[in-house]
């Protein structure tokens, strides 16, 4: 039987353990990307690093300058491959469910700037926020096929050198109302804290599916010195003005959603299912009426074999 709910990732509960499952049925039914609606925004931060390529990697745009591929640059990391594939999708890009994307490098981490490093998303117009997710790190390279006079092979994946690099102690908050302010500086005047942010893949639900109301800014906030570069591969938002999530056949996914549903059983499926569970109830039904009038037979048949008290004479 298929999946209802299927959890995306490539590191399991146990630490440095790297793993990739993925369900059957979702090879086969790919999910659309309504999950996040990602709003109109601008992304701000006080760390070292391309900020174009951050605005670029939460809403698909076109960095300012020319993007480093590897060995040569495009205007953006899209056009980076030109029919290569991954291996033409390096240093400021990444090789992402099948396509090059944005991602935004900064070492600032390692020693936090007075008195606190950030980057945030400033929404153009204030939301009611369900969502949030981030992933951060880099990816798990194929494996290698080995060749004769090729030594460098291998049979699994394995992690690329920006595997790590993600943060370990962050906060995330949500912000409302108007700050101003240079770029290097908050942009709301009061901060909510939701959550933490560490590992590889940080996913935030509003509680109870509560959205949080009038929310202008989503900020990660970095206090302490990390223990590794950050490489932050996606920033990704869900308001309540998202379209429900829906599955199609076939399709291209940009971003894999970090929960995929599958549909509900169609009517054929719930007919049969409902056939199945009116037999299981008559034959539970069945089985302990025959119980309880076998227990009756039963005390009867006791009954009858006491041998009768004799009959006192007067």
């Amino acid at each position: 039987s298929s999946a209802l709910i299927e959890h995306l990732g490539d590191v399991s509960s146990l630490e440095g353990k790297v793993q990739r499952a993925q369900e059957d049925y979702f090879k086969q039914h790919p999910i659309v990307e309504t999950l996040f609606d990602n709003p109109p925004g601008r992304m701000r931060s006080n760390l070292e690093g391309r900020r174009d390529m951050l605005q670029s990697l939460y809403d698909g745009s076109s960095p300012i300058e020319q993007v480093t591929c590897g060995a040569h640059t495009a205007a953006s990391c899209p056009d980076c491959p030109q029919g290569h594939g991954a291996s033409w999708c390096n240093v400021e890009c990444m090789w992402v469910s099948g396509g090059c994307v944005s991602v935004f490098k900064s070492e600032t981490v390692l020693a936090v700037p007075d008195p606190f490093a950030f980057f945030e998303l400033v929404l153009r117009e204030p939301a009611d926020v369900q969502m949030v997710s981030l992933r951060m790190g880099g990816q798990l390279t194929p494996a290698k096929k080995c060749e004769e006079g090729k030594p460098r092979c291998r049979a699994a994946e394995a992690p690329d050198g920006d595997f790590s690099h993600v943060l370990d102690d962050a906060e995330l908050h949500v912000g409302r109302g108007e700050a101003g302010g240079s770029d290097r500086e908050a942009a709301c005047s009061a901060y909510e804290e939701i959550g933490v942010v560490s590992g590889r893949e940080v996913f935030w639900r509003s509680p109870q599916s509560r959205p949080l109301p009038s929310v202008r800014c989503i900020r990660v906030t970095v206090r302490n010195p990390q223990q590794k570069p950050l490489v932050l591969r996606a920033f990704q938002v869900r308001t309540s003005q998202a379209q429900p999530v829906q599955l199609r056949k076939p399709l291209v996914v940009k971003h894999a959603a970090a929960v995929r549903t599958q549909p509900l059983l169609h009517a054929k499926s719930s007919e049969t299912w409902q056939e199945q569970k009116n037999a299981w109830v008559l034959l539970v039904s069945v089985a302990y009426a025959s119980g309880a009038f076998a227990g009756v037979l039963g005390c009867l048949a006791t009954s009858w074999r006491q041998p009768r008290g004799r009959r006192e004479k007067p």
